[in-house]
């Protein structure tokens, strides 16, 4: 039986939703906001975003994802082009290889998990920026971008979380998680 061309729009409308909603927040991320403070407190939403797809529904959010999410970010943001592209996709491995572990768990538990990721992504991040530019870069403002990211995450968890029960079945949302 064939599918209707809504029924295979639907479905192709399902498979780029999470790469779609990151792109989204993204674009948010970087309007530019006229506070003082506003140039210091620079979280890294893209980080947000893959950990949370990665962990949830890694069947829809692959390494293309992330590879095309991170080119997004690099043509927005002013570091060297290929930065994000490796802290994303680095941060996808690692969401992924504990994917089963996180996504069982608590909001907590996958909370300290987006802790330590977001820690190494951080600092092979600063690293390979400090290699970059020949100096290393202040670490003040790297702690704070660090921090700010940390406490924005159940906030872009939530979005993401609106998104992903608004436009999926609960049947299949059970079934993709394996429960």
């Amino acid at each position: 039986m064939k599918d209707s061309m809504f029924e295979m729009v639907g479905f192709q409308f399902k498979r780029i939703l999470p790469l779609f909603c990151s792109i989204l927040i993204l674009l948010a991320a970087h309007i530019p906001y006229h506070f003082n403070i506003a140039k210091y407190l620079i979280p890294d939403l893209g980080i947000l975003c893959v950990y949370y797809w990665s962990t949830h529904r890694c069947d829809l959010f692959g390494v293309w994802s992330a590879f095309i999410f991170g080119l997004i970010a690099d043509s927005l943001s002013t570091v060297p082009i290929g930065l994000n592209i490796l802290t994303y996709l680095f941060v996808y491995v690692l969401a992924n290889t504990f994917q089963n572990y996180i996504s069982t768990r608590s909001f907590a538990t996958g909370w300290g998990g987006l802790l330590l990721i977001t820690l190494a992504a951080f600092s092979i991040k600063w690293l390979l920026a400090s290699v970059y530019y020949s100096t290393f870069l202040p670490l003040s403002g790297i702690i704070l971008s660090y921090s700010t990211t940390i406490l924005l995450y159940p906030f872009i968890a939530w979005l993401n979380f609106m998104v992903q029960n608004k436009f999926l079945n609960n049947e299949e949302v059970l079934y993709e998680q394996g429960q």
